[in-house]
Order: C-alpha cells, then structure tokens, then sequence
C-alpha cells in the first residue's frame, strides 16, 4: 500500500455512499436502502420428517451419483424410508446411478428432488460427523443443519428448495 505504515485514513459518508481513502487509493461504496423479507415466515415450521445423516457418506454418494444426472438440472432424487435413503438420478445420455445409505430415519416414506451442487456445498461447510435433514413433503423445503461436530455447528440452516425431476 502505498502511504506507508503511517497513512493516513479518511472516511466520507454521504446520503447513499460511502468514500474511504487511503493515501491515492479510494474506495467508493453505495450504500443499500432495502428491507430484506423475514426468512422465518417462509421456513416451515412443520418439517415433522427428520433424518440424520452421516455426512462425508452421504457427501461422496450424492458426488458419484450426480454424474449421472443432465447438466441442466444436476439433480438428484432422495428417497427416505425405514433406516434407509437412496440417492439416484438418470439422464438419457448417460444412464442411472443409485446409492443407499444407512440413516437415521422414522417418518412416512418420502422422496424429494433436490440440486445435487446445493446440497454439496451445504456438505463442503458443514464440518460435522452427521447432518440433519428436516423435510415436510416433496413440494416443501430441505432444512440441513450440521448436528454436533464444532461447537456452535448447528447455529446455521442451510435451506435447498425442491426440483421436479
């Protein structure tokens, strides 16, 4: 930076920007008037299906079935029932690809499309041994929340809306 150590800094606000300058360098920024929505009343608060899951299992198998799916949608179908969920997809071109995994699960059987990137980067952040999927039908939201792992990891929802496939 130029200036050296002992440059000084000067802060301008304006009605909608913001000017900081530091030695000849400025930096110009607008400042937004918007009010975002309350996320809370679009969450479902009735999500009554819950599976625990490993992650770094569920994380590989949505990666290897996802080569199966079209590059459009990239989606990927979960099937949740008794102690179990399946992971497929299948494209035209490419064929099917089908896993299942050992999960915690109890609810009605349930399965919901949902964008296989979506749900690894969800996993990429997660940091935890197991992962909380609450879902309430197939037209309805995905709440992922990483479950024990790092202190505070469950302080964060990760929502993937559903896909029709």
């Amino acid at each position: 930076m130029d200036g050296g150590s002992d440059a000084r800094i000067e802060i301008r606000h304006s009605e909608n920007h913001l000017l900081f300058t530091v030695g000849s360098r400025q930096l110009i920024a607008r400042l937004l008037d918007v009010n975002f929505p309350d996320y809370e009343k679009i969450l479902s608060k009735s999500n009554d299906r819950v599976a625990m899951v490993p992650a770094a299992a569920c994380q590989a198998a949505i990666r290897r079935v996802a080569l199966f799916s079209s590059e459009r949608s990239r989606g990927v179908k979960l099937s949740f029932e008794k102690g179990s969920l399946t992971v497929a997809s299948a494209s035209q071109e490419l064929g099917d690809g089908t896993e299942t995994l050992d999960v915690a699960f109890e609810g009605e059987p349930l399965s919901i499309g949902l964008n296989a990137q979506y749900l690894l980067d969800f996993f990429d952040e997660a940091e935890s041994g197991k992962v909380r999927l609450e879902l309430k039908d197939e037209n309805t939201q995905c709440l992922c929340q990483p479950e024990g792992g790092i202190e505070g990891a469950s302080r964060y929802m990760y929502v993937v809306m559903p896909m029709r496939l």
